[in-house]
């Protein structure tokens, strides 16, 4: 009897420590999305967000001074370390949604990804009609106003599983304070590995 009880104290034992190892090592889920499309401007495609893929997901406006350019600068960076590990293929995408369709157009767009380097087959640069981007950075929480040309947004990256569950969310950058690369990479290859 001794034996049973001490061989299920250590079963339950085992148990709470696999789930707390597991809390600790997943991501939660925070919000579900609804899958979206939009067109691509790089290639002129329509994209679709259904497509088995982890997100970045960033959103921005050409015009932005300060943030948008910051963090697409170090979104650059964080891709390019991605790309290294060669996760790319067919599990992550970058997407950036510009929230100023009707000034960005697909032109404007295109040069502002090209002044990045970010021109790549896995770096997705969207714009959509105004509806489009409304209803997609409403399901984001994404907030923003138009003031005199300036858009002032709300300032939030997202990681998005391949279920469309976002499953961490990331300061934009300023001057002082960058994008955190390393966390932002270390937890995509933490949602490879799920």
């Amino acid at each position: 009897m001794k034996v049973l009880t001490t061989g299920i104290f250590f079963l339950i034992l085992a148990g709470g420590l696999w789930g707390l190892w597991y809390l600790q090592t997943s991501l939660p889920v925070l919000k579900t999305i609804e899958p979206f499309e939009m067109k691509s401007v790089l290639d002129g495609h329509d994209y679709g967000s259904e497509n088995g893929r982890i997100k970045v997901v960033a959103f921005f406006y050409t015009a932005c001074p300060d943030i948008c350019p910051f963090t697409m600068s170090d979104l650059k960076e964080a891709h390019d370390e991605l790309h290294e590990q060669g996760v790319f293929d067919e599990q992550v995408e970058f997407v950036s949604i510009t929230l100023d369709p009707e000034a960005d157009t697909e032109e404007r767009v295109v040069n502002y990804a090209d002044s990045f380097g970010a021109v790549t087959d896995h770096w997705h640069w969207l714009r959509g009609t105004e509806q489009e981007t409304a209803a997609v950075a409403e399901q984001f929480l994404m907030q923003r106003v138009k003031l005199e040309g300036q858009i002032m947004h709300s300032t939030t990256l997202y990681l998005v599983d391949a279920d469309h569950q976002i499953r961490g969310t990331y300061p934009m950058a300023t001057a002082r304070d960058r994008v955190n690369r390393e966390e932002l990479v270390s937890d995509v290859l933490r949602l490879i590995e799920e």
